[in-house]
């Protein structure tokens, strides 16, 4: 390229360029949009508008051993300087002016646009009631977003659908297992980890700010293993690839668990006094020997272990499997009187799974997953001897009978004692308890001594169920008061909404389609579920309520929901008189919407 003579030239090239990566202001900011990790940015501002932005890079180092959380930045966030004044952003209300679908618009104001939307509102609860209002959204749009429609839904006794059963991010498995979920630890621990395994996740992809702590676990002597049927962005930068066929990672899993046992290299200390397996179990009924079946007065959380010591059956401790002056047996059987005065077999869960793994030689899984007998002896025996950590995404959650994936991935943890360290436990991520934007929406006025006050509430609560279950543990106590949290609010399991309202019916009853082990059609479980009480309170909008308002905020369901441009347009939408989609461009479901 010739450089240009004269004044003008330079001005034209060289002074145009300058005047590009000028600015007038610097600020910061960050992206609360379908991710979590809050990055914060440079945001250069130029005549009033963001020009463009970078990552900060300011967080300092926590662990002189460990690498620092910087950049914490990502593509899609730098990307959002461009969208904000971008050719489909949609920056004032419109209404619909043709029919649904039809695609004419007229613009109005936000004045015009709020009363019109209050007013459906204020008639759906005076003709239908409250639960005929109907809120859905994902994490999309953000957790401030999030925490204001929370908030006004509860005042007005509103429905809102629960995100977690919209798009399948809940890790059930864990919640089985632990009672709990997203219990391990930080993003930069997994640097800690000897053998890391990408398993059901991309965070190449899908985990950009993270990801770093990878490579740089690599760099360091790990071991990384990605575990997929496809060959991701992820695997590339791991030290072993093993193909899997979709869906057959529980048979896959079991099979180290069943080296681990056979070889004998499991961490015995980690699973007699951390796990359920040394408790006993009836072996007629598969059920745990509890308290109430050998005295009316013991709970029904009393669970048992047969001390090898004194060669006698002993009570667990129900606050803490902590082992202390006894030797939990793993194998046998044996006899005890019940309540009623006979005699019931009992053995260990570990006998139980042990049994059960036979099932699950490398070489009777091969056929199952695809992968080679020798590579899963080789994993399993490097889990055994090294901190190790599976990295999980949501995928998982999205399988019939991921729960049990997940349950089947935790027991390789639980056998090689691969928790509550460093470097160690299953990294999931999922939303839950009673802080942050959750704590927003409990809120009926602005400022710190509200949230002071709901606090002091919570702190109030506790106290209470202290007295009522003085043997609980913290943890145990926020717990049943986030389930009690749950039921008295207005969110809501989406199955009901989707079978009643959004034509499901017909489709889960669809013999053809449903698990061959099913005794019954899917409508006796579900009717005997509501019938039982199971749902109490959570069946909303109900077969007698029909929807009339539906507010999407920041979602597409129409072109996410499985079915959703027939079941949703055909069935629900002619019952609904407002349809207002909250979001930034005209997506599938704002195209079929009222009010945008």
């Amino acid at each position: 390229m010739t450089k240009p003579t004269g004044d003008a030239g330079v001005d034209t090239v060289e002074g145009g360029y300058r005047d590009k990566w000028s600015w007038d202001q610097v600020t910061f900011g960050t992206h609360c949009l379908n991710c979590l990790a809050s990055c914060p940015y440079r945001v250069y501002v130029k005549d009033g508008e963001v020009i463009f932005e970078e990552p900060a890079a300011l967080f300092e180092q926590v662990n002189p051993n460990v690498p620092d959380m910087n950049p914490m930045a990502c593509q899609k966030g730098s990307a959002w300087s461009q969208q904000l004044d971008g050719p489909d952003r949609l920056k004032y209300p419109m209404r619909r002016v043709g029919e649904r679908g039809e695609g004419k618009w007229e613009r109005i104001s936000w004045d015009e646009a709020l009363q019109e939307v209050a007013e459906s509102i204020v008639e759906a609860i005076d003709m239908e009631g409250p639960e005929s209002v109907v809120f859905e959204e994902t994490v999309e749009g953000g957790l401030l977003t999030q925490a204001a429609y929370l908030r006004f839904a509860s005042l007005i006794g509103a429905v809102t659908l629960d995100a977690q059963g919209l798009i399948n991010d809940f890790p059930a498995g864990h919640h089985i297992t632990f009672g709990k979920f997203s219990c391990a630890s930080s993003q930069d621990d997994t640097f800690n980890a000897e053998v890391i395994l990408i398993w059901h996740s991309n965070p190449a992809y899908t985990s950009i700010p993270y990801a770093h702590f990878i490579t740089e676990a690599r760099y360091n002597g790990s071991s990384v293993v990605t575990i997929a049927p496809d060959y991701s962005a992820s695997a590339v930068i791991s030290d072993q690839y093993l193909p899997i066929k979709a869906g057959t990672d529980a048979a896959f899993a079991l099979a180290m668990c069943q080296v681990m046992v056979e070889e004998n290299i499991f961490n015995r200390d980690f699973v007699i006094s951390q796990t359920d397996l040394p408790l006993l179990v009836n072996t007629s009924t598969r059920r745990f020997l509890r308290g109430n079946d050998l005295d009316e007065d013991s709970p029904e959380d009393q669970f048992y272990w047969w001390d090898t010591d004194s060669d006698a059956m002993v009570e667990a401790p129900r606050v803490s499997l902590q082992v202390e002056g006894v030797s939990p047996a793993l194998e046998g059987t044996w006899t005890v009187k019940i309540l009623d005065g006979s005699e019931i077999e009992v053995t260990t869960v570990w006998e139980l799974m042990k049994t059960r793994l036979q099932d699950y030689t490398p070489e009777l899984a091969e056929p199952i997953c695809g992968v080679n007998p020798d590579s899963i002896r080789q994993l399993a025996r490097q889990i055994a001897e090294k901190r190790t950590k599976i990295v999980e995404g949501f995928n998982t959650p999205k399988y019939f009978h991921g729960d049990l994936m997940e349950r089947a991935m935790i027991l390789v943890l639980a056998l090689s004692g691969n928790w509550g360290r460093k470097g160690t436990g299953i990294q999931g991520l999922a939303l839950a308890g009673l802080d942050g934007y959750q704590i927003f929406g409990m809120k009926q006025e602005r400022g710190v001594n509200e949230t002071a006050r709901i606090m002091d509430g919570i702190d109030g609560a506790m106290d209470q169920l202290r007295e009522m279950s003085p043997d609980s543990t913290e943890e145990m106590l926020g717990t049943e008061l986030l389930l009690r949290g749950i039921a008295a609010g207005t969110a809501s399991p989406p199955a009901f909404f989707h079978y009643y309202h959004c034509g499901y019916e017909e489709t889960w009853n669809n013999a053809a389609w449903q698990d061959p082990a099913m005794k019954r059609p899917f409508d006796d479980y579900l009717q005997d579920a509501v019938r039982r009480g199971w749902w109490g309170g959570l069946v909303k909008p109900g077969p007698g309520t029909d929807p009339t308002v539906f507010i999407s905020v920041a979602t597409n369901p129409i072109r996410r929901q499985r079915g959703g441009s027939a079941g949703l347009l055909e069935t629900l939408w002619p019952k609904l008189e407002k349809i207002v989609v909250v979001e930034n461009r005209m997506s599938s479901t704002a195209l079929q919407a009222d009010i945008v």
